[in-house]
């Protein structure tokens, strides 16, 4: 591997690591003195417009509307869906233009063909069948948790190149 693509695959897994960060820094954290009850928070922190099929973020060919935001909102774990809400609307769009761009890499590294993949899709189904969810509600679901574990496998992808580049220069 040459040394520009060395460097930017560095720089891509600097930016994750930085998101991931951002994401989890003062969770947890209460102001001193302060016993503040837990309050439920809108789903989407971002204001929403008269049109709900209005693109609000668009990826390369990849576009998402309010509705689709609200959709990948609701199915995020609380910790994470709190941590995003926290940090406002920018952090909500850069999380998912993340998500775009790693899945899609990771379709372009053909890890979306991997048995590992292919399994979890599979087992996703069924619950959902046990869950009796079906349809196109169902088939959202599934395609909303199976773009989150390819840019997941490229992310590790990437984590491990680097840690491999940075090996190899160590000792080079």
């Amino acid at each position: 591997m040459n040394l520009s693509k060395a460097r930017q695959v560095s720089r891509i897994v600097v930016g994750l690591l930085l998101v991931a960060t951002l994401a989890t820094s003062g969770y947890g954290q209460k102001p001193a003195g302060q016993n503040v009850p837990w309050q439920p928070t809108p789903v989407n922190p971002c204001p929403t417009s008269s049109s709900p099929n209005r693109v609000v973020l668009k990826v390369e060919n990849e576009e998402m509307t309010p509705t689709d935001i609200d959709m990948n909102l609701e199915d995020m774990q609380i910790q994470e869906k709190r941590a995003l809400e926290a940090q406002g609307c920018k952090a909500v769009g850069y999380h998912f233009a993340m998500i775009i761009l790693l899945s899609q890499r990771a379709v372009n590294d053909h890890l979306d063909t991997s048995p590992e993949l292919v399994r979890q899709t599979q087992r996703m189904r069924e619950l959902l069948k046990l869950a009796q969810v079906s349809g196109a509600e169902a088939e959202r679901k599934v395609a909303i948790m199976r773009r989150r574990w390819l840019a997941e496998a490229e992310y590790k992808r990437l984590l491990d190149q680097t840690k491999e580049l940075s090996i190899n220069n160590i000792y080079n």
